[in-house]
């Protein structure tokens, strides 16, 4: 079957946030199980192994050579790659893990990616971080293959949504070790491709560097929030953002550095070396011992060495505002306060017409209360100042830019390729900006809840919400005789995932969330939570999707009252027993 073609009025789009919902169990490390009996690395013109199992390492190489299996071939000056898209025992795949294979390629080489959407009953639209490709959506049963290079060496990735991801490296290492790390939260649990807690760094246990060994380290996040990494027991280096060069790094040591949503950061260093990236999970090299996070974080506005930037900033032309907020207003028919760009919501959001390889200078203001990575689709831009100080170390060129509440970055927008997201188009481009942000994204979806899962202080809270949770619905899917449904919030305080077992009230597809505590004095403390993020994740049964909360007053609370009544009686015993008014939340499932 063919593929189709998106039809948005879009070139390059600018989006606030990515689509990478976690949900299952992740697969195993391609990396470090590259020798095993299930991998394949291909390097020149030798075929070390074949795929037998699930995963694989793909080189680029010079000459002809075939892995025999589900994963890739060589040929020539292209690398061959299929990616088959999967929907197995309730979790997303691609050639059968998560996250999917890593490829890797030559600088000069072309990549040809035949995407399959095997059984995945949503759309797939796989995005290519970094690399020029058209947006192309597959229905179950249709497959696209992409033409993707010759690309610059550097760090890049792929993903489309929940566990549809995986790294893609340009350039031939040339360090002793070179690893692809791409950091993702499977329910609550930091991995680094795939595993959980400590990992050896070359995928041998117990192994050591020798004297003057040099490593580098790829991190790549794909999870929807910035992630903090860390190094231990050497200095290191940030030698690329974003798969473009630091030039003149120096030495770091006590500092931490900020990976924002969907972005790149490359780490050096020598000798024995731990890399931390949060939530217990961490890559060592070595007899390194742990170190608590350092408070300070690596500021890339004033790192490296200053080179030109193949530009006058002075001389730009156009300028332009993109200004994040908060609105309240409707979005899909559903009242709430909603992310905002230039104090409009989507589909009123500005769209701008500029040229291709003509650069703009644009002033990102961020006002909505939360951080939000800014990201660039089809574009390149360098930070030309943050806050009124203007960029002193190395170009700091950037694909997404974390811009936290309160902050506002002067940069200048490099239109380049236009990808097909309108078919295709010419110059000039337009540059089309999404009210987006945060974890919900009007314009291209939904944004998972991610994050470090917090378990309840209480105890049979804790406990029904892990077994209701791992069992998909089958186990302790009652209280007191009563179905219940689970929700997933964000702490209104702590940020942190929080999961709480609510009686089940439902209603043409909606849910109803009572704040009952037993009819305690006080609400519960979820209660807070969703008053400042309305976005939750409802599991009811098997199934798993988005919601949004949106507290009821009047005849409408009255109607659905009557509802949670008739759902678990003992809530009208619990209302008369307290002075308050039990608050209660009508929960609306996002478009997916």
């Amino acid at each position: 079957m063919l593929a189709r073609r998106r039809s948005l009025p879009v070139a390059v789009v600018m989006a606030v946030g990515l689509l990478l919902p976690p949900s299952a169990a992740p697969g195993t490390d391609d990396a470090a199980m590259a020798v095993a009996a299930r991998s394949a690395v291909v390097r020149g013109a030798e075929v070390a192994g074949t795929v037998t199992g699930r995963s694989a390492v793909v080189r680029g190489a010079e000459v002809a050579g075939t892995v025999t299996g589900r994963s890739a071939a060589v040929r020539g000056a292209e690398v061959a790659v299929t990616l088959t898209a999967r929907s197995e025992k309730g979790r997303y795949t691609l050639n059968g893990i998560t996250p999917g294979p890593q490829i890797r390629m030559l600088a000069g080489q072309t990549l040809r990616v035949t995407v399959v959407n095997e059984s995945v009953p949503e759309d797939v639209t796989m995005h290519w971080h970094g690399m020029r490709a058209d947006a192309v959506t597959l229905r179950r049963g249709e497959r696209h293959v992409y033409q993707l290079g010759p690309a610059a060496e550097g760090t890049y990735w792929y993903h489309a949504h929940r566990e549809l991801f995986g790294a893609l490296v340009v350039g031939r290492p040339a360090v002793d070790v070179d690893r692809a790390l791409v950091v993702r939260t499977y329910d609550g649990r930091r991995t680094i491709n795939g595993m959980p807690g400590l990992s050896s760094l070359t995928g041998i246990a117990g192994s050591a560097p020798s004297p003057g060994s040099v490593s580098r380290v790829r991190l790549i996040n794909a999870d929807p929030e910035p992630l903090r990494a860390w190094v231990s027991g050497t200095p290191f280096r940030v030698v690329a953002v974003d798969g473009h060069s630091v030039n003149g790094p120096f030495d770091i040591l006590n500092e931490a550095v900020l990976v924002p949503a969907g972005g790149r950061v490359d780490l050096a260093f020598f000798g024995a070396a731990r890399v931390d990236v949060g939530g217990g999970a961490a890559v060592v090299w070595g007899a390194v011992q742990p170190t608590a996070p350092p408070r300070d974080i690596v500021d890339l506005l004033s790192y490296g060495t200053p080179a030109p930037l193949g530009f006058d900033p002075a001389a730009m032309g156009r300028r332009l505002e993109y200004q994040v907020g908060r609105r309240i207003g409707l979005f899909a028919g559903m009242p709430g306060l909603w992310w905002s760009v230039n104090r409009r919501l989507y589909p009123e959001v500005p769209a701008y017409l500029v040229r291709s390889g003509e650069p703009v200078h644009l002033t990102v203001t961020n006002a909505s209360g939360a951080a939000h990575p800014f990201h660039l689709h089809g574009a390149r831009a360098v930070v030309l100042s943050r806050d009124g100080v203007a960029a002193s170390g190395s170009p700091w060129w950037f694909e997404t830019l974390s811009v936290g509440d309160g902050e506002t970055y002067e940069i200048a927008l490099v239109p380049g390729h236009v990808p097909v997201w309108a078919g295709h188009t010419s110059v000039p481009a337009v540059i089309c900006v999404s009210a987006c942000g945060g974890r919900f994204l009007p314009r291209l979806g939904v944004m998972p809840l991610s994050g470090e899962y917090e378990p309840s202080t209480s105890g049979w809270a804790r406990k029904q919400a892990e077994k209701f949770e791992s069992s998909q619905g089958a186990s302790a899917g009652t209280i007191q005789g009563y179905p219940i449904v689970l929700v997933t919030s964000v702490g209104a305080i702590s940020g942190k995932l929080r999961k709480t077992p609510l009686m089940r009230v439902e209603h043409d597809g909606e849910y109803l969330a009572v704040g009952s505590l037993g009819g305690a004095p006080k609400n519960p403390v979820w209660v807070h939570n969703l008053r400042k993020n309305p976005h939750v994740e409802l599991q009811d049964g098997a199934e798993r999707h988005d919601y949004v909360a949106r507290e009821l007053s009047g005849e409408e609370r009255a109607v659905w009252w009557e509802r949670a009544v008739a759902a678990f009686p003992h809530y009208a015993g619990y209302q008369a027993k307290t002075s308050r008014l039990i608050p209660v939340f009508l929960l609306s499932r996002l478009p997916s």
